[in-house]
């Protein structure tokens, strides 16, 4: 395999659209980590104590800390499994194999929604938990 054909595999990758889906599917999830983040940030006690943020949570007792910290680990997990199942289904589909392809779709389509229940549950958690000045 010489660097031109490799150059033009990479470069190909560009015009499918499953390359597409998967990007836009890493900024969604990326997207609301951030958000996740931003949250986590508002429940800082040093960043409260200095008046660094605008809002003012209440505080988190240690199975509350407990339970965000296990649903955003599941939350990284199932989102890691949806992108591993949508490589299975274009590698499946890719060698024609309709059978595994379908499989893995519907596996995926699982894990993203799974994804994103636990995370809009750690959203509506946090904003019932802090408010805004």
């Amino acid at each position: 395999m010489s660097l031109k054909n490799g150059m033009d595999d990479v470069l190909s990758q560009f015009f499918r659209k499953e390359f597409w889906v998967a990007i836009l599917l890493i900024i969604f999830f990326s997207w609301i980590t951030y958000i996740l983040i931003q949250f986590c940030f508002l429940t800082d006690n040093i960043l409260i104590d200095r008046q660094g943020t605008a809002a003012k949570c209440m505080p988190l007792t240690n199975n509350s800390v407990l339970g965000l910290f296990l649903s955003l680990l599941c939350f990284v997990f199932t989102a890691i499994l949806m992108l591993g199942e949508l490589q299975t289904y274009v590698d499946a589909k890719a060698q024609r194999d309709f059978r595994t392809s379908s499989k893995s779709l519907g596996l995926g389509v699982m894990w993203g929604l799974i994804s994103v229940a636990i995370a809009t549950g750690v959203m509506i958690f946090f904003n019932n938990l802090c408010f805004s000045f």
